[in-house]
């Protein structure tokens, strides 16, 4: 379904350099419009200074309405200058650092290409009370080794709960394969390898975590399949456990599809069910609601896209969605941050 003019008008949050050294962050429509505003004296009264003229743009972030632009907006005034800075730093191909906090957790994210089609994410993870979450890996598999530096882990397989071999230990995620794990009161660090290509050789067939034969994240095809031959004390966490035919139908016919734009209603009729049976069977054996499900699959396909370079209107439709205002939303609430901080030129890891 094509997206509507309205959809597409776009705003801007931006930080412009003063003349004496500070920043000014605000949100506009018009990018050269509102510089012209702030060197004239007109843009705001912060600017209006002869002290603070010129000012210079050093950052932008594209937002589909104003609410998301003005959201980011305060949020960026919080930050103390030494973030302010690294958000505006100029990015040369390399590591890109996305940072996100709450009141129970903080996230900082290191997203590097390894190579091809390979994506590597560190990740330092800090809890402040029970936290639960799902690994979901959509189209791609998973390499990941991960650190438990404080507090706890457990993953749910079924009833059961799950603990790791140790305190350092790997998790692998086949192609459509989801985890769900909660991490108690702590701090954990992950090193994960990711990517659509083959694996040469058997792979698990469901998501494990294992002791690993080396603590480090591979970097080939070849060094992961090597990781998985030498692991030992494999453990399954797959979410389900011996799932009903039923239930197993229903996701297959969610990652079949989830980059279609059609309604749960439409998939539940074609399965000759209803909505709301079709999601209790699922949450039922899944531990997450379809929608959920499908939201996560279709944020993480397009997260690579964007890592690819592809542009942010293309990838939205690609992946499903028809409001660029609804991905906008969904990828800040999944990913940690706007579609524009993952996306890259071509030649560049992130802008």
């Amino acid at each position: 379904m094509p997206l509507s003019k309205k959809s597409l008008k776009m705003y801007y949050c931006y930080i412009v350099r003063c003349k004496d050294g500070t920043l000014y962050t605000g949100v506009t429509t018009e990018l050269q419009r509102r510089l012209r505003e702030h060197n004239t004296g007109k843009g705001s009264r912060y600017t209006a200074s002869r002290s603070r003229r010129p000012v210079q743009l050093v950052w932008k972030e594209k937002h589909p309405n104003r609410s998301s632009a003005q959201r980011r907006e305060a949020q960026i005034k919080r930050l103390p200058r030494r973030e302010k800075d690294a958000l505006i730093r100029p990015q040369s191909e390399g590591p890109r650092e996305i940072l996100r906090r709450s009141p129970h957790f903080s996230v900082c994210r290191l997203i590097q290409k390894a190579g091809g089609t390979f994506l590597r994410l560190d990740q330092d993870i800090r809890v402040s009370k029970t936290t639960t979450g799902w690994d979901t890996s959509g189209p791609f598999w998973t390499y990941g080794l991960i650190r438990v530096e404080r507090g706890k882990v457990i993953y749910l397989h079924g009833n059961a709960r799950i603990t790791p071999p140790s305190q350092t230990f790997a998790l692998f995620l086949p192609p459509y394969c989801l985890a769900e794990v909660r991490v108690l009161k702590g701090r954990v660090r992950t090193q994960s390898f990711t990517s659509k290509e083959k694996l040469p050789g058997k792979i698990p067939a469901q998501s494990v975590i294992f002791r690993p034969p080396a603590n480090r994240c591979p970097d080939s095809l070849s060094e992961v399949v090597r990781l998985l031959r030498g692991g030992r004390d494999f453990r399954t966490v797959s979410r389900e456990n011996s799932p009903p035919p039923f239930a197993e139908k229903i996701k297959d016919a969610i990652d079949g599809s989830y980059a279609v734009d059609i309604p749960l209603s439409q998939l539940a009729k074609k399965l000759k069910t209803t909505p709301s049976v079709l999601s209790r069977s699922f949450k039922r054996t899944y531990g997450l609601p379809p929608v959920k499900y499908r939201h996560s699959l279709r944020i993480l396909d397009a997260m690579m896209r964007l890592l690819e370079g592809q542009e942010i209107l293309h990838v939205c439709q690609e992946v499903g969605f028809s409001d660029l205002s609804r991905f906008y939303k969904l990828f800040g609430e999944i990913v940690c941050a706007p579609p524009a901080r993952y996306r890259t030129k071509p030649s560049r890891l992130l802008r």
